[in-house]
């Protein structure tokens, strides 16, 4: 339960933290459409670049970005994980697997934060609120 009391603290310091450096620069970026549209610009993912990947069990697994596929209207993103196995995932079931910079984070913003207890690592999904 401490664990979890800490974890909530630590996003409550990170969310400050955004929240203060993103609403001053909202300023001088424009509207929150704006920004989204620069986060879906094709040059956004490269092949052979380090992300995490919801596999169909829904939990996040780190793996790599071995190819990017058009499907219709929309893209796919072939992930190799890591620890096993390929998938053919949406962008909806892939993250960076790095800290963006702050201007690049607004409301609204899907994140996938990391904890650590003990030797193990868990991600847990949200939304930048």
């Amino acid at each position: 339960m401490a664990a979890l009391r800490k974890s909530a603290q630590d996003v409550q310091k990170f969310m400050d933290a955004v929240n203060k450096k993103s609403s001053s620069q909202d300023l001088h970026k424009g509207t929150l459409g704006q920004m989204s549209g620069e986060l879906s610009k094709d040059g956004d993912l490269i092949v052979n670049m380090q992300i995490l990947g919801k596999k169909r069990t829904k939990t996040w697994h780190k793996g790599t970005l071995i190819a990017i596929q058009t499907v219709g209207l929309g893209k796919k993103y072939k992930v190799k994980f890591d620890n096993k196995g390929k998938s053919l995932l949406s962008g909806n079931h892939i993250a960076y697997d790095y800290h963006p910079p702050a201007d690049k984070l607004f409301m609204g913003s899907r994140v996938v934060a990391k904890y650590k207890d003990g030797n193990q690592v868990w991600l847990y999904a949200g939304i930048v609120a």
